[in-house]
């Protein structure tokens, strides 16, 4: 065996130990637990996996849903910033199999509303009501 050959052993052994760690922690804790949010935000390098935003404001999002039979462990956490963390809960009809598919779900439909010119996030309806209002639309009530 090669020295490279043992220094890459090495490095898997500490990831796969760090990961253990990191799992071990994440289940004995509630979902708001600090210390396994900041498990997450320092293996993602305190950046949006989608993005590559490093603002303050970062999400712990899980790739498949508790509701769903995801799990509170580090393999289906990643890190997201406010605006792709909206947009994934915004687009429930994005079928996400890998973290690789996430990110190209997000930045495809990111991109295609960039192109559109459409901004992301809500509006509360009193908004769309004084819209509809300047434009001359009145509400159709089915």
């Amino acid at each position: 065996m090669t020295k490279k050959q043992k220094e890459l052993i090495v490095k898997l052994r500490e990831l796969l130990k760090k990961e253990v760690e990191c799992n071990r922690i994440l289940l004995n804790s509630d979902n708001n637990s600090k210390r396994g949010r900041n498990l997450i935000l320092e293996r993602d390098n305190f950046e949006c996996r989608i993005c590559g935003n490093n603002n303050l404001q970062l999400d712990i999002h899980h790739i498949k849903p508790k509701e769903f039979g995801g799990e509170h462990k580090e393999s289906n956490l990643i890190t997201l910033c406010k605006s792709c963390h909206m947009f994934m809960h915004c687009n429930p009809t994005l079928v996400i199999k890998s973290k690789q598919g996430i990110s190209t779900a997000i930045k495809q439909g990111l991109d295609r509303a960039k192109v559109e010119g459409k901004k992301l996030g809500r509006q509360k309806g009193s908004k769309d009501k004084s819209k509809r209002r300047t434009d001359g639309y009145h509400k159709v009530i089915k």
